[in-house]
């Protein structure tokens, strides 16, 4: 089977050869996907009891510092825990 790319296919794929890699503060430029858990009050709901949300989020697999919008937010101390 052959495969045959659209020319805006083509176009993307050699947009991304010369995209610029998002990097880590750490310096990593490898991610990964994730959840953090929000916990909603029962009251804000409406609910018996109150909701847990998953947020997914992306991380760096070398320090686990989650990558805002935008890039790496540095005023966020907080890590995504890995088990």
């Amino acid at each position: 089977m052959q495969n045959i790319s659209s020319p805006r296919e083509q176009a993307i794929l050699s947009a991304l050869k010369n995209a610029e890699d998002i990097l880590c503060k750490c310096g990593s430029s490898v991610f990964s996907q994730g959840s953090k858990l929000k916990k909603l009050s029962r009251i804000l709901t409406g609910e018996p009891e109150d909701a847990i949300v998953p947020i997914p989020v992306v991380y760096c697999i070398k320090c686990n510092t989650i990558l805002e919008k935008g890039g790496i937010d540095n005023n966020d101390s907080s890590s995504l825990i890995t088990s």
